[in-house]
């Protein structure tokens, strides 16, 4: 009987956990100085779950996670954070409160 390494297979198939470091650069030039200010104070713990808690309707994930390259706004309420799905490439958007 084969022994399975299964936090070896989550992790290969982007299902465990992120490093700590793993933060995706967003575009700094698309994003709004508003935006880009209350995002650099807020910490990088909330940064991670922020931009690993999108919906995506082509993975149907709750959990999606935002490729590098995503923008941000400034909107009536809070940040909102417009991107790629890491996965499938399909548009994702979520507000920050």
């Amino acid at each position: 009987m084969a022994i399975i390494d299964w936090e070896a297979a989550r992790r290969r198939d982007g299902y465990g956990p992120e490093p700590v470091d793993a933060i995706p650069e967003c575009d700094r030039n698309g994003s709004s100085p508003k935006a880009l200010a209350a995002w650099d104070a807020i910490s990088d713990e909330e940064k991670r779950i922020l931009l690993n808690n999108a919906w995506c309707r082509d993975c149907h994930d709750a959990n999606a996670s935002f490729a590098p390259g995503y923008t941000l706004r400034a909107d009536k309420f809070g940040i909102v954070i417009e991107g790629n799905c890491a996965k499938c490439g399909c548009a994702v958007a979520r507000c920050s409160y």
